[in-house]
């Protein structure tokens, strides 16, 4: 028996799990400014940054009693209670709209955005943000056969919570 378990396979364990932040800008130039300066990437940057935070022990001294909500406003925000892949889904929504405020944007391209491996899955999840009041239907293009949407009010309300209070979109009136 002993013989058998020498050659089991090690199972796979992933050196890392992807992790997406959203910076205000201001910290976002800062990270880049930074990064450019030490002639690393901004995400090595910010890696480095929390990895030595972590390994040192420095939260205590970073926090020093304050909440961490109050030192990262406006970034940590309450998505109106949305799942992390509704608040995705309207983040990327906001990104991508055009001057008319919509998204016009082929199944598969949105669901490989969101991480999502069928396209139905992505229009599942637009349906279910249809239904909260935070994503409407437009009629498509002329000429095309894609389904366009956009945000409603409510929609860009819970964009810019994502964001974060300085962050503007090519959509928002």
């Amino acid at each position: 028996m002993k013989a058998a378990q020498d050659h089991m396979p090690t199972p796979y364990v992933p050196i890392a799990s992807a992790r997406h932040f959203t910076f205000a800008r201001p910290i976002e130039a800062a990270i880049n400014r930074a990064a450019e300066t030490h002639g690393v990437t901004p995400t090595c940057l910010v890696s480095a940054i929390v990895q030595t935070a972590l390994a040192d022990d420095l939260l205590p001294a970073i926090f020093d009693g304050r909440p961490a909500d109050e030192l990262a406003t406006p970034t940590c925000r309450d998505a109106a209670g949305l799942t992390r892949m509704q608040a995705g889904f309207i983040y990327i929504a906001s990104l991508h709209a055009g001057r008319e405020g919509l998204v016009e944007m082929s199944g598969e391209a949105l669901a490989a955005l969101l991480g999502l491996s069928k396209p139905s899955s992505a229009f599942s999840l637009r349906n279910k943000l249809i239904s909260l009041g935070l994503i409407e239907l437009a009629r498509p293009a002329e000429g095309s056969r894609i389904r366009r949407f956009g945000l409603t009010p409510d929609g860009w309300r819970v964009a810019r919570e994502l964001a974060g209070a300085d962050f503007s979109f090519s959509g928002d009136a």
